[in-house]
């Protein structure tokens, strides 16, 4: 996904020309957020379902990954989830991340962070709502403020070093 495409952009690509496989891929997603989202599946096929759903387009996925960062479901599901939503480029991740930084566990906190972490227009929202102060500095760990220091954008370094100057 690194170059921008997932599976469900091919499958929408050529859904005119070749309706039976786009149709086969719909069927497949679907099945993996039914799976995904049964309680009474394993943990290791939810997580799988939520692997494949990195695939799917947002449209399709995003909701059932969302609500599975937002549920009392085994960690690994929720991890898988909040992995599989970080590599969507939709901005309500963004807030969603956010926003549900505090209330995860260390693990999920760990993962939010990552994802944050893994784009500049996320990075950029993180810094300003610790510059707001609706989040505190020492939400960013060290391991991870190191990153930051280190980061491609010089703007952001800048603020990094300024935001979290005291929790480092």
């Amino acid at each position: 996904r690194a170059q921008g495409t997932v599976l469900g952009d091919f499958v929408r690509q050529h859904a005119m020309t070749q309706p039976q496989l786009a149709n086969h891929a719909h069927a497949w997603f679907q099945k993996a957020c039914d799976v995904a989202m049964n309680a009474n599946m394993t943990s290791a096929a939810r997580v799988a379902a939520c692997e494949l759903l990195s695939y799917a387009g947002y449209e399709v996925a995003g909701p059932t990954l969302t609500q599975l960062t937002q549920s009392g479901d085994p960690q690994e599901v929720r991890l898988r989830a909040i992995v599989s939503l970080a590599g969507y480029r939709a901005p309500a991740i963004t807030n969603l991340l956010i926003t549900q930084l505090n209330s995860q566990s260390p693990a999920a906190r760990g993962a939010m962070l990552d994802a944050l972490l893994s784009q500049t227009d996320r990075i950029t929202a993180l810094l300003d709502e610790i510059a707001a102060g609706r989040m505190k500095a020492t939400a960013i760990d060290t391991a991870r403020a190191q990153r930051l220091l280190k980061y491609r954008d010089p703007n952001i370094v800048a603020r990094v070093t300024q935001l979290l100057a005291g929790a480092l």
